[in-house]
């Protein structure tokens, strides 16, 4: 699997069903747009009484995407196996799916989170390689049920040994994709083109990021393991 099959695979999934993909993305972003909107709106009247309101909407606004996050990344894993295996699944079969695997959903994000925090303390680097290293770890909760949290992370780490510098170029690629038509539309004079539009490209591409998740890890399963699709979906039954 190089950087540009997942690239090309992570887009042709995404957009044969972007009437679920975007949606889900759409959900679980609200918090982030509610926050840009808040944080871009000028207010006339007593500033105090702004950051009363301001304060508890950004920490219940960043909770609320922090839990919202796996369940997208895992519900759009469940989404790619279905299309990649010629099927189609719906926006609720989606988020039933990862909803019934939330709570080790969540364990992993965390542990995965902290690991990686912690490595980019240590010197940057070994948290940039452990942020590949667990980039396919959502997937391997969705579908490796008998593994701890612990595991799934060892699981993430050896499925993506010998493709962490494809891992880097896809991501920055995305990056690139994301950065400039971003900071261009920023310098817009109207707000509503320098704010949301922005974030709906942001949001765009975290879409297709979190597709690439499950795409790379079908690859890798197969690449590796000689298994497909319809070994991944058994799980689901």
């Amino acid at each position: 699997m190089t950087f540009g099959t997942l690239l090309r695979r992570s887009f042709e999934v995404t957009f044969r069903q972007p009437g679920v993909f975007f949606p889900i993305a759409l959900m679980v972003n609200i918090p982030l747009i509610l926050i840009t909107i808040f944080s871009g709106t000028e207010v006339a009247g007593d500033a105090a009484s702004l950051e009363a309101i301001g304060g508890p909407l950004l920490v219940v606004s960043m909770a609320t995407w922090l839990l919202l996050q796996p369940l997208q990344t895992g519900a759009m894993a469940y989404g790619v196996f279905k299309q990649m295996s010629g099927e189609s699944a719906t926006l609720s079969e989606c988020l039933g799916a990862a909803s019934q695997r939330l709570i080790p959903l969540l364990g992993t994000t965390l542990l995965a989170g902290l690991v990686t925090i912690l490595g980019m303390l240590m010197c940057i680097i070994p948290g940039i390689l452990l942020s590949f290293g667990l980039f396919v770890a959502i997937p391997v909760v969705m579908v490796e049920r008998n593994l701890g949290i612990v595991d799934t992370l060892k699981r993430s780490w050896d499925l993506t040994d010998g493709y962490k510098v494809t891992l880097f170029v896809f991501l920055l690629v995305l990056g690139i994709i994301s950065f400039i038509p971003s900071f261009l539309l920023e310098l817009a004079p109207i707000p509503v083109v320098s704010t949301l539009l922005p974030l709906a490209l942001q949001v765009g591409l975290g879409t297709v990021q979190s597709v690439g998740q499950g795409v790379a890890y079908k690859e890798m399963r197969t690449a590796k393991e000689g298994t497909d699709t319809d070994d991944l979906l058994a799980v689901f039954e």
